[in-house]
């Protein structure tokens, strides 16, 4: 039940209707605030003065490999047994276990896919559920959008995300300071990080300040073009650029309800114009594809530490006044850096954070 001007609302077909141009319009008007913001201001770099300052020069090209049955094996093993089933209505389990059968023709439509530089369009579809988050039960606001796509678009997805990590190690393009693809438990290191340094700076008696970033819905928000630039700077070129450009485009999504008297009710299609696909594989690593260069910007000044779209910088000096500065520093810095990669840093989340020992023992 929502409260849809004024008048609460039960009917599941509404519902979903409703909560489908919501969360396309939601991302709509983000989008167009964050562009009106960046053209008032006159003192921008744009993405690409950044990038090449971050990397003084282009990366080598990407080097494609053709699938083979191998690869194909573990992708299915990575596949979890489930039961539900998508728009497609094809179960993983199903697909799991039809594995020696469709072996052959899978991987020859991915090589097709990799020489061709063509995704799949019937694999363009997301069901989006309605998640509670908190606080109001009638108020759209107070939900998100958990989008699930095909067991077949994770395979696709899988062969393309194998090529784009392996390029990233040979060429040791994803800064040292993002943590999402680190081995052994990433997150837990990102924590470490930040807590040993904030420590050893404590112990010498420096003053210590951390900014921990918000992002307003940094994934929905991902602009396609300075994406495939982004791409193309770390040498992600030729058919692999024109694959990624045709899977970011002609995206579509449909929300679903689910009541105690109608199991599935779905909106109509709508097409998704920005961000990177929500739940999908390959989504979270072309993400730090784009916010890559951001840690170079600030590393002279304070410590970067990244994990996904979770941003944090840790500044110390043995002065609090220069330590305090190096704070709005930073700030400046990267509020000009999402504008001109039109991301929108949430002032109401974003936190500051003072360190000091507990003397009073």
């Amino acid at each position: 039940m929502l409260n849809i001007e004024g008048k609460l609302i039960k009917n599941p077909h509404i519902l979903a209707e409703t909560f489908n141009d919501y969360f396309s319009n939601i991302v709509e008007e983000l989008v167009t605030e964050i562009i009106k913001q960046d053209n008032n201001d006159l003192s921008k770099q744009s993405y690409k003065q950044y990038l090449v300052n971050a990397f003084k020069q282009p990366f080598a090209p990407i080097k494609l490999k053709s699938v083979t049955e191998s690869e194909i094996y573990e992708i299915n093993n990575g596949l979890k047994w489930k039961t539900s089933y998508r728009y497609d209505e094809v179960p993983s389990w199903i697909v799991k276990l039809s594995m020696p059968f469709i072996s052959s023709p899978l991987i020859y439509i991915c090589n097709k896919m990799l020489s061709t530089g063509t995704f799949l369009t019937w694999l363009k579809f997301s069901q989006v559920f309605p998640l509670f988050k908190k606080g109001n039960k009638t108020e759209m606001s107070d939900y998100r959008p958990i989008s699930l796509l095909t067991s077949f678009s994770k395979i696709f997805e899988k062969v393309i995300y194998n090529r784009l990590l392996q390029h990233t190690k040979e060429n040791n393009i994803i800064d040292t300071d993002q943590y999402r693809f680190k081995n052994n438990s990433s997150t837990e290191l990102a924590i470490f990080k930040l807590i040993n340094q904030t420590l050893s700076h404590i112990n010498n008696k420096s003053s210590v300040g951390g900014i921990f970033c918000d992002l307003t819905k940094a994934f929905d928000t991902i602009n396609h073009d300075i994406l495939i630039s982004k791409l193309e700077y770390y040498g992600i070129i030729g058919r692999t650029s024109k694959l990624i450009k045709h899977y970011l485009s002609n995206w579509y999504q449909r929300v679903t309800i689910k009541t105690s008297h109608v199991s599935n009710c779905t909106s109509a299609w709508e097409l998704v114009k920005h961000g990177v696909p929500q739940g999908s594989i390959l989504g979270p690593l072309l993400f730090l594809f784009y916010v890559n260069d951001l840690p170079q910007l600030v590393k002279d000044i304070a410590l970067p530490v990244l994990f996904a779209d979770d941003t944090s910088f840790l500044i110390a000096h043995s002065n609090s006044m220069t330590m305090n500065q190096g704070l709005k520093l930073i700030l400046e810095i990267t509020q000009k850096w999402f504008k001109s990669n039109v991301m929108l840093l949430n002032y109401d989340k974003t936190t500051f954070m003072q360190f000091s020992s507990n003397t009073n023992y």
